[in-house]
C-alpha cells in the first residue's frame, strides 16, 4: 500500500514538474539574449541551490535530483518520514524555486544502506566478483542505480532479486590514475617521453637529497641529456602534464634524476594497461644471485619471478652512458615449468628503461632501475636483464628513498 502512493506521489511530482517546465524545454533561453526579460523557471542561481541544500538536509533525504538545464528538481525523503515532515518541507523550499519537488520513497535508510552493500558486496552472483560495480541512488526514479561491465547473464540475478528497486546499466569503467595518467605528485613505474627528442621511458622511484630535501625522479641517464623535459606519456604515445627536467646525470650509473614537480614514494605495478596497481616503496633491496624480482615497466609492464644471476655487473654500450665497477646487476627472464615445457617469462622492451627492479612483501623494496636487455645464448638462452643498483645511485646522490609513508 505504502508502494502504490510512493508511485502516485512520484508519479505526481514528476507530471506536475513537467507541465511546469514545458516552455523552459521547448524555448531555450540564447546565448546571445539582449535586455529582453528571459527569465525562466530552469534557471536557478548557486545561491538558490545552496538554500535548497540548506532546507532538504533537515529532513535526511535519501537524494536530491537535479536536471543539467536546472528544469527538474527532485527531493527523495525516506519511507518512514512523517506526511507532516513532507508538507513542512514543501512549504520551505526557496522563493522562486517552482520547479522542486519533494516525494515519499519507497526506501527507509537503512533499507537502502543494506541494499547498496549487498550491491557492492558481489555475492548475488558466482561470476560478480570478476566484473566492476558502481551504485548510487537515483531520487529521480526513486531506485537503485547499479553500473556495471557485467553481461546480462550476471545481471539477472540481481534484477530478480530485487524488482523495481534496482535498475542496471551497462558501461565501461576506466580509471582516471595509473601509469599513463598519473597525477601529481608523480609515482615510479610512469610512462614517461622526453619531449626533446620523442623517446620513451619509464620513471624509476622518488628520491630525496639528504640535505636539501629535494625530491626527484630517478630514470635511465641514456634516456636523455641534461636540460631536456620529461612528460607523462598516454596509451596513444600523446603527451600529458609536464613530470621533470633531467638533471644530475650520472654516465657511470646510467642514472639521472627528473626535477621541478612533486614525487611521491610509490610505484606503479600494474600489470595490464589501465591497472591502477601501485605500492608504496618500503626500503633499498640488497642484490645477491638467486633473489627473485620485479620490473616495472612503461611498455612490458610489471612483470615478477626474474632471478638475479650476477650481482657484480659492468658494462658500456657506447651509448654516452654505462655501468662500471661492478654496480650494475643482471636477471633472466625466468619462467614456469608446464605439462607442454617451458613457459619463459616476460621480458623488458624498449621504452622500459629506467623502471624501478624491485621486491615485494605487501609493499616495495626497491633493487635498482632497469637499464639495458641483451641476448644471452650460452646462459639461459634467452634475455638476459641488466640494472643498475639503487644503493649506489644514492650514495652518488647524497640521497635517500622517498618512502610510502613520508609526506
Amino acid at each position: 500500500m505504502r508502494t502504490t502512493t510512493r508511485r502516485r506521489r512520484l508519479a505526481a511530482a514528476l507530471a506536475t514538474v513537467a507541465a511546469t517546465a514545458v516552455v523552459t524545454l521547448a524555448s531555450p533561453v540564447p546565448s546571445y539574449a539582449d535586455d529582453t526579460d528571459t527569465s525562466s523557471d530552469s534557471q536557478v542561481s548557486q545561491q538558490q541551490y545552496q538554500d535548497l541544500n540548506d532546507v532538504v538536509q533537515k529532513y535526511h533525504p535519501l537524494g536530491v535530483y537535479t536536471a543539467d538545464d536546472g528544469s527538474l528538481t527532485m527531493v527523495a525523503l525516506p519511507a518512514d518520514t512523517p506526511p507532516a515532515d513532507e508538507s513542512q518541507l514543501d512549504s520551505e523550499f526557496p522563493a522562486g524555486m517552482n520547479n522542486v519537488r519533494g516525494y515519499i520513497s519507497q526506501f527507509t535508510q537503512d533499507d537502502l544502506d543494506k541494499l547498496v552493500n549487498t550491491v557492492l558486496a558481489k555475492q548475488w552472483n558466482a561470476d560478480a566478483a570478476n566484473y566492476a560495480v558502481g551504485v548510487s541512488y537515483d531520487a529521480k526514479q526513486d531506485e537503485v542505480q547499479v553500473n556495471t561491465d557485467a553481461p546480462d547473464s550476471v545481471t539477472q540475478s540481481l534484477l530478480d532479486a530485487y524488482p523495481d528497486k534496482i535498475e542496471v546499466e551497462q558501461t565501461r569503467f576506466e580509471q582516471t590514475a595509473y601509469r599513463f595518467d598519473d597525477t601529481n605528485p608523480y609515482s615510479g613505474g610512469m610512462a614517461i617521453t622526453n619531449s626533446s627528442t620523442g623517446g620513451g621511458c619509464t620513471a624509476g622511484v622518488a628520491i630525496q637529497n639528504v640535505w636539501t630535501q629535494q625530491r626527484s625522479m630517478l630514470t635511465a641517464g641514456h634516456c636523455g641529456r641534461d636540460g631536456d623535459n620529461f612528460v607523462n606519456r598516454h596509451t596513444d604515445n600523446g603527451w600529458g602534464a609536464f613530470v621533470g627536467k633531467m638533471r644530475g646525470v650520472i654516465p657511470s650509473l646510467d642514472a639521472a634524476e627528473l626535477r621541478g614537480s612533486n614525487y611521491r614514494g610509490r610505484i606503479w605495478t600494474g600489470g595490464s594497461t589501465y591497472s591502477q596497481s601501485a605500492k608504496d616503496v618500503q626500503s633499498a633491496q640488497p642484490v645477491y644471485p638467486g633473489l627473485q624480482v620485479c620490473v616495472s615497466g612503461s611498455v612490458s609492464l610489471n612483470h615478477c619471478g626474474h632471478p638475479v644471476t650476477n650481482s657484480n655487473y659492468s658494462y658500456n654500450w657506447n651509448t654516452g652512458t654505462w655501468i662500471d665497477g661492478g654496480n650494475g646487476f643482471t636477471f633472466d627472464q625466468g619462467g614456469t615449468a608446464t605439462a607442454t615445457g617451458w613457459r619463459p617469462g616476460a621480458v623488458t622492451q624498449p621504452g622500459d628503461s629506467g623502471g624501478p627492479i624491485y621486491t615485494q612483501d605487501g609493499t616495495a623494496h626497491i633493487a635498482g632501475i632497469h637499464s639495458a636487455r641483451f641476448w644471452n645464448p650460452r646462459g639461459c638462452g634467452c634475455w638476459t636483464m641488466i640494472g643498475s643498483k639503487i644503493g649506489p645511485i644514492l650514495q652518488a646522490k647524497g640521497a635517500d628513498l622517498v618512502h610510502g609513508y613520508d609526506h
